[in-house]
């Protein structure tokens, strides 16, 4: 209960408090509370061994007019995970996550944009080397999709710029790119500062209108990042394979219905894990890193002027990775709820459940999985 009450005081004070916009700007523009509880079962095909991680996390985003064209956007919040063994016993991770500040500006007509950020290392860092290692590795898998798969890291600053252009008939074209310089941070306690290297990144969208007149909404975008080597107590010691992420996204509303889809597909390059031998001698070995396909739909009714139900379906796989216990799939299923509270708070409840699997091998057993999540999303538009 303490964790959680620091949460909320902490949203309060950080989001609500220093950040009060001047008199002559716009003002808050939103705030959003995407509320999330995931729970899993792992069970081994043989029945030989169980066990079940749940994760409650609650992130606060904020939106700030600064000037009618720059806007900033702060984000914190905090997350509680647990991890049963079979024996009874619990392993937990509990903590901040690092907050993040972010300021946009738009130019040319609001065909321009420029960028700077800055991660605060005030998440949870120095893990305990076994209760907390254990949950943040199962976390960390990709099948089990956490909302948050890492609680803090170092001092991150970011920086980027991206233009749009019109193509007539509805369809925009737009282009960008960024850097991320992550800071140091020690992973795990007593241990040595790990520095991520350089990130960065060039994107391309295309948004457009499928039919008319009211006719479906399409975004698609692609992103190329490549990294420069990790170091670990001065020495190199990985260097993360490049990575494409293509994505598409549809919106088709109407006065009664509305459809939204969503995709995402995470295509890299293998990493390079690099041993410091005696002397110069350094010995790189490479691993498949996977690929990741993620879909989802969710498609509702209106049934009354301010009420919306729906049905939401996801399905997630991880593939190709030459780790064990990472590649495997997942699904899930369940209803929603929308409530429009006038014209400033709209409500979103979601919930699900969900089923998958890892594969296994010679030698790793494969996993059965059962799940539960629930979500509850509030945005409120000040007016």
């Amino acid at each position: 209960m303490k964790l959680y009450t620091s949460i909320f005081l902490l949203i309060f004070i950080l989001v609500l408090g220093p950040f009060s916009p001047p008199a002559d700007a716009g003002g808050f523009e939103r705030v959003k509370l995407p509320i999330a509880y995931r729970t899993w079962t792992l069970k081994t095909d043989d029945g030989t061994a169980e066990k079940s991680i749940s994760q409650f996390v609650i992130p606060a985003i904020t939106t700030i007019a600064l000037a009618p064209a720059t806007d900033l956007v702060v984000s914190l919040g905090g997350g509680a995970s647990s991890l049963e063994l079979e024996n009874g016993s619990n392993l937990n991770l509990n903590g901040p996550t690092d907050g993040t500040a972010q300021v946009f500006h738009h130019f040319a007509d609001n065909h321009a944009l420029v960028h700077a950020g800055l991660s605060i290392p005030s998440g949870k860092t120095e893990l305990d080397t076994l209760d907390e290692r254990s949950v943040a590795v199962l976390l960390g898998n990709p099948v089990l999709g956490f909302p948050l798969r890492e609680y803090g890291r170092g001092l991150d600053l970011s920086m980027g710029a991206a233009y749009a252009k019109s193509l007539g008939r509805g369809v925009v074209l737009g282009f960008g790119g960024g850097l991320i310089k992550h800071g140091a941070y020690t992973i795990y306690e007593g241990d040595k500062e790990y520095l991520p290297g350089l990130e960065t990144s060039i994107s391309i969208g295309l948004d457009g209108v499928l039919a008319k007149p009211r006719g479906t909404l399409l975004r698609l975008d692609a992103t190329y990042r490549f990294f420069s080597t990790d170091e670990y107590d001065e020495a190199s010691v990985f260097t993360q394979g490049d990575q494409m992420v293509l994505q598409s996204r549809t919106k088709t509303h109407s006065d009664r219905y509305r459809i939204d889809t969503f995709g995402r597909v995470i295509i890299q390059a293998k990493n390079v894990r690099h041993e410091n031998g005696p002397g110069d001698n350094t010995k790189e070995i490479e691993a498949s890193s996977g690929t990741q396909i993620f879909l989802s739909a969710i498609g509702q009714k209106r049934i009354s002027d301010d009420i919306w139900i729906g049905l939401l379906g996801e399905w997630n796989q991880f593939s190709g990775s030459d780790m064990d216990g990472l590649n495997g799939s997942a699904f899930g299923v369940g209803p929603t709820l929308t409530k429009q509270m006038g014209s400033t708070l709209s409500v979103q409840l979601r919930t699900g459940l969900l089923s998958g699997s890892i594969d296994g091998d010679d030698s790793y057993p494969g996993i059965d999985l059962n799940g539960f999540n629930a979500s509850l999303h509030l945005s409120l538009t000040p007016q």
